[in-house]
């Protein structure tokens, strides 16, 4: 939510400054989001992998099943940067009028990348591949938002 949060609240200055043709406070303001949610997901990343131990047991998992998710803790630690990365993205395609883009960074992960690599990982990798999964499509949808995010910028230096 942390994460989300930068990318809404930021939403209507970036609108305001691709309505008003302003690509240098659009930029700013891009740089400045994607550096806030970054630093955001690393401390959460470090917070959530020195507390992988506490974590578990402060939501009520018993001895055995808080060792399991101390063990899989790794994969949301890795994963947080990217995710924030990811979510910022698909809010600042909606803020530029870029629907398609924002879509498809929203609804790909949960409804096809994030289902394949839940799929397919487990098979090679057993149960670490289901905690695999999660940062695997992280991965995927932050060099999606970063495909989309160049040929967005190229854009408008031509046009």
């Amino acid at each position: 939510p942390l994460m989300s949060g930068v990318g809404e609240g930021v939403q209507p200055l970036v609108s305001y400054a691709n309505g008003a043709h302003d690509r240098q406070a659009l930029a700013h303001l891009r740089r400045k989001g994607f550096a806030t949610v970054v630093v955001c997901g690393v401390l959460c990343g470090v917070l959530c992998f020195l507390l992988r131990t506490q974590l578990p047991l402060i939501f009520g998992a018993s001895g055995a099943t808080a060792v399991d998710a101390r063990d899989a803790l790794w994969s949301l630690a890795v994963a947080f940067p990217l995710v924030g990365a990811a979510r910022f993205g698909a809010s600042y395609f909606y803020a530029v009028s870029q629907a398609k883009a924002s879509s498809l960074l929203a609804y790909s992960e949960p409804l096809l990348v994030q289902p394949v690599f839940l799929l397919i990982l487990p098979l090679f990798f057993g149960v670490q591949g289901i905690w695999a999964a999660y940062p695997a499509c992280a991965v995927v949808m932050a060099a999606a938002m970063a495909l989309l995010l160049r040929r967005h910028v190229r854009g408008q230096a031509q046009g």
